[in-house]
């Protein structure tokens, strides 16, 4: 293998050594590098045939091509590995080299199934890029399309986005498909909880279930949850550090971050007595941002996380439910 190639030629790797961009490119790089040695080696020999000169270009293209290229499903597999070990950047680089080098109407596919793999792995910002990729193919394939909208719009609420994920619920192939109807309104469903409304999302599940009583006992269970909120758990915290964790619902957090805040300020009140305020104050400041303000926002993390959490059951409860209700029609 030549000197230039390796780096001309990395980003070509994953698909079949024969394909025409790889051809073009390893041509082009090669003829640089030989015309290079032509120029050299016709200096010290004025015999040197410029036939010659072509067939090694033409040798080491086709040598070079045969050592350094995959096919295209070797390249999505291993970019499914890399998403398995949780690489997901390194995954999306083979991805896309695998869609560059594909045939246009393959392009879409194979950016589904890398949705669907890092679906799987929760991996929510990830799935919503490869997601635009599949959209940004334009495929013809409505059924495609409308899994791609409906994979997209999960993600979009699992990341908060929920006036982007409304959006995308008002796309012209959702509204016009009658077949994912069930699908789009469970969203809607998840949209409305989740962005806090409730009492649009009791009645979009009345709707769905026809059955308001047990749809309006779960929603009163639901309202009468103990509210957490992220603002008073730091402001417990800086009152007091550990009772913001102790609030959330983290009694093990609380007591450790309660013990080192003690420790910290007893020694600043050991430095002050026998010193001077000032001597104390420079000695446990950084460990002052480091544990006493790092405890008033992971108070506001913790509760923010309780709450989603509590959030997430009561999702999954509803919608199980829901679909209970109408596989029994």
């Amino acid at each position: 293998m030549d000197l230039t190639t390796p780096y001309i030629l990395n980003f070509c790797k994953g698909t079949k050594f024969y394909t025409q961009k790889m051809c073009c490119l390893s041509f082009v790089c090669n003829v640089f590098i030989i015309s290079w040695l032509g120029v050299l080696f016709s200096s010290f020999n004025s015999q040197f045939n410029s036939k010659i000169l072509l067939g090694l270009v033409l040798l080491l293209s086709i040598t070079n091509l045969q050592l350094s290229a995959q096919t295209i499903p070797e390249t999505i597999k291993n970019a499914n590995d890399l998403l398995a070990a949780n690489r997901p950047t390194a995954a999306m680089e083979k991805y896309r080299r695998a869609a560059y080098f594909s045939a246009k109407k393959e392009k879409p596919y194979i950016w589904f199934k890398a949705a669907e793999i890092s679906d799987t792995k929760n991996l929510s910002n990830f799935t919503i890029s490869v997601c635009d990729s599949v959209l940004s193919c334009q495929s013809t394939d409505t059924l495609l399309v409308i899994k791609t909208l409906l994979l997209k719009i999960k993600h979009l609420i699992l990341t908060e986005q929920f006036t982007k994920a409304e959006q995308n619920l008002s796309n012209s192939y959702l509204v016009s498909s009658s077949e994912f109807q069930f699908d789009e309104d469970l969203l809607l469903l998840m949209i409305k909880i989740y962005s806090n409304k409730p009492d649009e999302a009791e009645k979009l599940c009345t709707k769905l279930s026809k059955d308001s009583l047990a749809v309006k006992q779960i929603f009163s269970e639901y309202m009468n949850l103990p509210k957490i909120n992220p603002e008073t758990a730091a402001n417990l915290s800086a009152l007091l550090p550990g009772a913001g964790q102790l609030y959330a619902g983290f009694p093990d957090k609380a007591i450790k971050t309660f013990v080192l805040n003690a420790a910290l300020f007893t020694v600043f009140y050991d430095l002050s007595v026998n010193y001077f305020w000032y001597s104390g104050f420079l000695s446990i400041y950084p460990w002052f941002q480091r544990y006493y303000v790092a405890n008033v926002k992971n108070a506001e993390k913790l509760s923010f996380e309780k709450r989603k959490e509590k959030k997430d059951k009561f999702v999954t409860k509803l919608i199980k439910f829901v679909i209970s209700k109408t596989r029994n029609k």
